[in-house]
């Protein structure tokens, strides 16, 4: 049947690419039974002003997955074989190919959009000839309907057309709102059920994930439907849940997101306390910044982890040795210069070589905790963990340290145990270790002692739980102490070497309570009356520092760019 062109053609677009900067892939990702994307056509199926439902994505291969997905939810899919990045000129070529004179613009990132409102303001456009497009009274930061707007295609020509500068063809059509001598808008009253101010809708980190992912749960277990007015209800209830992602900023039209590349020591004989810490920094460099975030590392089931927590990842190691290769990876110069600031956090049995510096001239240089001789070419050293080395070993150096437990890096997973009800103690002790014959020392020992324990000798899932769920963790001194000691959970020492036992002496003197070190097993024994004591007492309070060190590497940058 041929299209009626006396009718207004009302087309639904579905803006989305899985190769976003802050969060790859996003909207592939489940929320309950359900992909990201899959709850927004869901809605969208429950309009009645539409025609058609599209989703616009890019002809990159990897866009092919969208595709798919398109025909599995039964709507259309339109592919840009243009620039990824112009998303004016996508929405327009699509509009175009589909004979659209109204268009709904939906960001395929935002979950909860309401499909009466898209009604209501599409019978508002189509009632006011004149108009080019809706707004929304009150404003869309003052209400819940993020991710959502409708104009005539007329509209949408011109703003591309008018759209001279790259950032105004990477957003969605910001020239309709600020060009209001060419643009006209109706307005569409926002119900005081979906006013809401200054909360974000969408998901761009992870953080804004786990808002979702948590708010179905809520609404799961309260019986609730996954809707954007049972959500907003839920949620005026429960301001609680706001403070999951109250800190992302979101970005605006002129931003020019910083890149930033970790290097990381990690897997096998390295552990993950590398990965978990600068993991987190990551995460909140991406959700306070609006920066961009990428990982470095050489070992392949931490890049599978580093790639399941959102993050591109590079195989290198810059300039050192790669494990098991027994060769180095002289990394091209280009490849590191993407990057605005490095991160290293790496082994002091692999340093980087003298001189290396003179490769990346204009890159902030950040190290976490190491006070060798080729940190002094860096320009930042973050040592929340190893108290008082640095400024012992530093004590000349002309850059800026960042010492003391108020720049810990506590794991957001940790903080989320802290605030939960505290589980019943179920073991005595739990291992952790690199080392197979010293698990298998501690576990013989507990076994004839009569303690009930757990050990393991890499990354395991079940970790956090692990330690909450025991009286008494034991381990080479690392940043799991302190993520035990803020769970409740008593830290005590079987040191690897000489600097280890160090290190920890010097946070047992901080924490104000005799050491806790072993040189083997049975030294337990007399150990146990102090680890019960300090557990009745309670312990120190950690706070998560990252913030502060996010805080020093936005100025770091944002120094070196000015001069």
């Amino acid at each position: 049947m041929g299209m009626d062109r006396s009718q207004p053609r009302v087309v639904a677009f579905v803006v989305a690419r899985l190769s976003s900067s802050r969060l790859p892939g996003k909207q592939l990702l489940p929320i309950g039974p359900k992909p990201l994307i899959a709850w927004t056509v869901e809605e969208l199926k429950r309009c009645r002003t539409l025609g058609r439902i599209v989703l616009a994505t890019t002809a990159d291969p990897a866009d092919q997955k969208l595709e798919e997905l398109s025909r599995e939810l039964g709507i259309g899919c339109f592919r840009y074989t243009g620039d990824v990045n112009e998303v004016t000129s996508r929405l327009r070529a699509a509009a175009e190919q589909e004979g659209a004179s109204v268009c709904v613009l939906i960001s395929g990132d935002c979950p909860l959009i309401d499909a009466e409102m898209i009604d209501a303001a599409v019978a508002a456009l189509l009632q006011a000839p004149e108009a080019d497009y809706v707004a929304w009274r009150p404003a869309l930061l003052d209400s819940a309907l993020e991710g959502v707007s409708v104009a005539r295609l007329r509209a949408w020509r011109l703003a591309d057309d008018l759209a001279d500068r790259p950032e105004l063809k990477e957003h969605q059509f910001p020239l309709l709102y600020r060009r209001l001598d060419l643009f006209h808008s109706v307005s569409c009253t926002v119900p005081e059920s979906l006013c809401f101010p200054r909360h974000r809708w969408s998901v761009d980190t992870v953080a804004d994930l786990e808002f979702f992912r948590t708010l179905y749960e809520r609404l799961e277990a309260a019986g609730l439907p996954f809707h954007l007015r049972a959500a907003v209800a839920y949620v005026k209830q429960h301001p609680e849940l706001l403070q999951i992602n109250a800190h992302v900023r979101q970005r605006k039209v002129e931003d020019r997101p910083r890149r930033v590349g970790f290097v990381i020591d990690s897997g096998g004989e390295y552990g993950y306390g590398h990965l978990s810490r600068c993991r987190e920094l990551a995460w909140q460099l991406v959700e306070r910044l609006g920066w961009v975030a990428e990982f470095v590392v050489d070992d392949v089931p931490s890049g599978d982890l580093l790639i399941e927590a959102g993050f591109r990842v590079r195989k290198g190691t810059v300039g050192r040795p790669v494990r098991g290769e027994g060769k180095r990876v002289e990394e091209a110069p280009e490849l590191l210069r993407d990057f605005d600031l490095l991160v290293v956090d790496i082994s002091d049995r692999r340093g980087l070589p003298p001189g290396w510096r003179k490769r990346l001239p204009d890159l902030a240089v950040v190290v976490v905790e190491q006070f060798t001789p080729w940190v002094r070419e860096s320009d930042l050293v973050i040592a929340p963990n190893v108290l008082g080395k640095g400024a012992e070993r530093l004590a000349d150096w002309p850059g800026r340290l960042l010492e003391g437990p108020e720049y810990m890096i506590l794991r957001r997973e940790v903080r989320r145990a802290v605030q939960e009800p505290q589980p019943e103690r179920e073991f005595d002790l739990f291992g952790y270790f690199h080392s197979a014959e010293r698990a298998q020392a501690l576990e013989k020992w507990a076994s004839t002692a009569r303690r009930k324990s757990r050990v393991c000798t890499g990354w395991t899932p079940t970790f956090l739980d692990l330690l909450r769920a025991s009286r008494a963790f034991v381990s080479g001194f690392g940043v799991s102490f302190y993520e035990a000691a803020a769970l409740g959970t008593v830290p005590i020492c079987w040191p690897d070497s000489d600097e280890h036992r160090e290190d920890a002496l010097r946070f047992y003197r901080w924490w104000g309570v005799d050491p806790l070190m072993i040189e083997k097993p049975e030294d337990l024994i007399s150990l146990w009356d102090l680890v019960e004591r300090i557990r009745r007492e309670g312990l120190p309070r950690i706070e998560d520092g990252t913030p502060r060190i996010v805080e020093a590497m936005a100025e770091l940058v944002t120094g070196r760019r000015s001069h």
